[in-house]
């Protein structure tokens, strides 16, 4: 027994120093950490003394880019505190609107956690390299940036707030290349790690991509149901303002491709208020969040607000900040629309020829270039169908239309339907309304009001055929629902439908016949788009 307790006391007395040394070797280590961090911190507050510049101030950049060059030429700082330091410049670059800058910062940082040692936290460095390629679209950089974390770390067992971020690229990725089904279960995997890690900004993020890839599939109500729980998280959501506003702008983004019109246009007159207040009614940096006010304006028949707003930013100052945007051929294209929905042919014309010019001096070859290049002659098109002339706007849309979007691909099918109606080509109109019908009901889902804009055209164009099969009921029934739904009472296909007799309530026709008669007896040049 005696000798059992000396044992025990000398195992005691090893390990308390072995605590004693490590203690010791850890407040050393930490000391060492506070010394290097605080001579980093002083010798950037001296940068700051406008006596080291000759009198002038620097800029928050300047110091910054000079920070950032000092700490990589300081080769004795310990590498974890210089990844450290590297995660806060990181961010800071990112919300000084320079994602290059960020972007280096991060490649500069995986490294040296990998050197120091620290795996987990080198995985999550190349997790926000992924996040920011996503951001970026450069899809094959996110594919190669998730295989370098699986060769790091096991993903199902790792933490579940690395989880959950891992698997919402990942679903990202399947959603991008068409594998739907695989992206709603990778999706779910992301939702439900990010629930098991209490990480309200990425369960926020993996919910509303759940609502992109469920869209199409999914019932209307449980996509719905995402779109307001990401809603409800916001004020969980902490980080810098900037990040809180752009959270606030998914949202409404995510109504508005969901087709919930009336149901984010609240929310976003807000964003823009906030927007105007931050950076100022007319800055360029706000090009995102214009854009989208411009669009739910043009979709709720509003566009009377936004060619108000295009006339006060034509006019102001700085011209530097409208000249950023005046080069850009989709952002004139965009004013173009909203000069098309208020009949202002001139200067809707000057705004296509605009863009047109801007987009010969591309690369004529180049991807986007032939994207451009489709998305000019759809608003070509319209402009000639909206103008009464249906053979040019047939012509505009001859041929292939190759690398096109998914929208530009059933807009153009649309566009033709209608023309083809006015020309009084009813089967020509069935089938590309019927194309157009295919593709829009497969990408937005059959819920959407875009889809029940087109079923009404399709309607339109069957009545005027012979055929006795036309599933005219079927068609209207789905449709005028939806189209109540989802627009003001003033919008033109409340107005349509209140021509047609329509309302979607018990006194609708319930003969075909007599929806035959009405739909058929309507203005060939009607149409719901």
């Amino acid at each position: 027994a005696a000798a059992l307790a000396l044992v025990a006391v000398s195992v005691v007395a090893v390990l308390q120093a072995q605590r004693a040394t490590r203690s010791a070797e850890l407040a050393r280590a930490e000391a060492a950490k506070a010394n290097a961090t605080n001579d980093f911190l002083l010798s950037m507050f001296r940068r700051a003394d406008p006596t080291e510049r000759g009198g002038r101030e620097a800029t928050a950049k300047e110091l910054l880019a000079e920070a950032e060059a000092q700490l990589d030429a300081q080769v004795s700082i310990d590498p974890q505190l210089k990844a450290d330091v590297l995660g806060t410049l990181d961010i800071v670059w990112r919300n000084m609107g320079e994602p290059r800058r960020a972007q280096l910062v991060l490649e500069k940082r995986t490294p040296l956690l990998l050197r120091a040692g620290d795996v987990q936290g080198a995985a999550e460095s190349i997790l926000r390299e992924a996040e920011r390629a996503i951001t970026a679209r450069t899809f094959d950089d996110v594919k190669t940036k998730l295989d370098r974390i699986r060769r790091l770390v096991d993903i199902e067992g790792a933490e579940p707030a690395l989880q959950g971020r891992f698997h919402y690229l990942e679903a990202s990725l399947l959603n991008e290349g068409g594998q739907r089904d695989a992206a709603l279960v990778t999706a779910s995997k992301a939702v439900a790690a990010n629930r098991t890690a209490a990480d309200p900004s990425n369960l926020f993020n993996s919910l509303l991509l759940r609502t992109y890839v469920r869209r199409a599939t999914g019932d209307p109500k449980t996509v719905r149901a995402d779109v307001e729980e990401a809603e409800a998280l916001l004020p969980r959501i902490g980080g810098h303002r900037i990040e809180r506003f752009g959270n606030r702008l998914q949202v409404v983004v995510a109504r508005y491709v969901l087709g919930d019109y009336v149901g984010g246009w609240s929310e976003m007159q807000r964003v823009m208020s906030d927007a105007e207040a931050l950076k100022g009614p007319f800055n360029p940096g706000l090009r995102w969040e214009r854009g989208y006010w411009i669009r739910y304006c043009l979709r709720l028949g509003e566009g009377g607000l936004a060619a108000q707003w295009v006339k006060r930013w034509r006019s102001s100052d700085p011209v530097e900040g409208r000249n950023a945007l005046d080069s850009d051929p989709r952002w004139r294209l965009l004013i173009a629309r909203v000069f098309m929905a208020n009949g202002d042919w001139s200067r809707m014309d000057a705004e296509i020829e605009a863009a047109r010019a801007l987009r010969s001096t591309s690369d004529a070859g180049g991807l986007e270039s032939l994207k451009l290049e489709a998305e000019l002659r759809l608003v070509e098109a319209e402009r000639s169908l909206r103008r009464g002339d249906p053979r040019s706007a047939m012509a505009f849309l001859d041929g292939e239309a190759p690398n096109s979007s998914v929208d530009a691909l059933f807009d153009r099918h649309w566009i033709r339907g209608n023309a083809a109606r006015v020309l009084g080509d009813a089967r020509g109109a069935v089938a590309e309304l019927r194309a157009a019908l295919g593709v829009a009901g497969n990408s937005l889902g059959e819920s959407h009001p875009l889809v029940a804009l087109m079923r009404m055209d399709l309607a339109l164009s069957l009545a005027r055929t012979d055929r006795d099969d036309a599933p005219l009921e079927a068609l209207v029934a789905l449709a005028v629902p939806i189209i109540a739904d989802s627009f003001p009472s003033e919008h033109q296909a409340m107005r349509n439908l209140r021509s047609l007799g329509l309302s979607g309530g018990p006194d609708d026709p319930a003969d075909e016949a007599v929806l035959r008669r009405r739909l058929s007896a309507a203005d060939p040049q009607m149409s719901f788009m």
